[in-house]
């Protein structure tokens, strides 16, 4: 089982409408080779969405299957994939390490696919929490010190190993916020790390602004 943590119906559509707006402004002013990164925001907006239509539908004593799904494919699907294959495309010197990211990444995506696919998501509130659980022999993997250890390569390491100091910086208040989200909120901490990793998201806007900045003044 795997509990998420939405703090409210509110904090899920500011979050989630700051951060697209944001998104939507980076990726038109980055260029072809950020455009991956430019649009973390957009993305991570989405999600955060996806959980405040959640947490309406349960009030309602319904389960939005579509939202959960939409929540679930971000959270275990996308972003052990996307964030690895990010830093492959803008860190050339580091391209022969990211892969090693990227294959630890699509390995948990699979295995994740694999227990979407094999059973039906079933979606349920738990006290301030929204418990989402795959009846899968193979969830456990996923959601054990293995699939986490893998996940955390793909989405944390990946960017404090990169040469490009930005995405050190991105990787180590990251690794701050994941262990403050497993110290703190243990229960619910992958909930918890995924709302701090989208609010952070919004730093995004400002590192594609000063670097377009910069290429205006440089002209």
């Amino acid at each position: 089982m795997v509990r998420y943590m939405c703090f409210s119906p509110e904090a899920s559509f500011i979050a989630g409408t700051g951060l697209s707006g944001l998104g939507i402004v980076s990726a038109r002013l980055s260029n072809t080779k950020a455009k991956m990164m430019a649009c973390m925001p957009l993305l991570f907006g989405i999600q955060q969405l996806s959980e405040g239509f959640q947490w309406l539908s349960l009030r309602a004593g319904n389960v939005n299957e579509i939202a959960g799904y939409v929540f679930v494919f971000f959270a275990f699907l996308l972003w052990p994939v996307y964030v690895p294959v990010t830093v492959y495309f803008m860190d050339e010197k580091r391209r022969n390490l990211t892969r090693f990211f990227i294959i630890a990444g699509s390995s948990v995506s699979l295995v994740l696919a694999y227990c979407l696919a094999a059973g039906p998501l079933f979606v349920q509130p738990f006290s301030t929490s929204i418990l989402y659980t795959a009846s899968c022999p193979a969830f456990p993997f996923v959601i054990g010190p293995l699939g986490v250890m893998l996940y955390v390569t793909a989405t944390v390491i990946s960017l404090l190993t990169s040469s490009i100091r930005w995405f050190q910086l991105a990787g180590l208040v990251v690794a701050v916020s994941f262990l403050v989200a497993w110290f703190i909120y243990n229960t619910t901490f992958a909930s918890v790390w995924c709302f701090f990793a989208a609010i952070l998201s919004g730093g995004i806007f400002y590192y594609i602004w000063k670097h377009q900045r910069a290429a205006v003044k440089a002209l």
